[in-house]
Formats: structure tokens, sequence, C-alpha cells
């Protein structure tokens, strides 16, 4: 055979091995993306159920804040009060 034939096999089969690695690198890479798309997902649900307990326990907090501000100030509970005898 000659020279130019057989470098242009060898340049095909060049081509040939880096577009498998190519095509290799690029399913591992929608695997890998998968994957991170996947504990995005969860972390978000995550979040999402923690701001969900936060806002209540805000509405919990100005509940009892409220309660709170509608009792006396410094008053004697009623076992502790003077007898009016």
């Amino acid at each position: 055979m000659p020279d130019t034939t057989r470098d242009a096999e060898a340049a095909v089969e060049a081509l040939e091995g880096r577009l498998a690695r190519l095509e290799e690198t690029a399913f591992f890479q929608e695997e890998r993306l998968k994957e991170l798309d996947s504990a995005l997902t969860a972390q978000q649900a995550q979040l999402d159920a923690m701001e969900r307990q936060l806002a209540d326990l805000r509405h919990l907090a100005r509940s009892l804040r409220d309660k709170l501000a509608d009792a006396p100030e410094n008053t004697l509970p009623p076992h502790s009060m003077p007898e009016r005898y």
C-alpha cells in the first residue's frame, strides 16, 4: 500500500478514536448533570419545607407575643394575692 493510503487510514482511525472518546465524555457528563439536577430538586424541596416551617414558627411567635402583650404586667397570681378580709 502506498504511504498516503496508510496515512489516510491512520488519520481516520485517530478521528474515530477521538469521536468515541468525545461521545463517552458527553454521555458521562449527561449522567452527572441528571444526578446534579436530582440533588438540586431534592434540596429545593427541603428548602421549601423549611420556609413553610419558618413561616409557621413566625406566626406562632407573633401569636404568643400578642397573648403576652394582653396580659397585665407585674401582677401577682391569684393564689399569691393578699386577702382582703
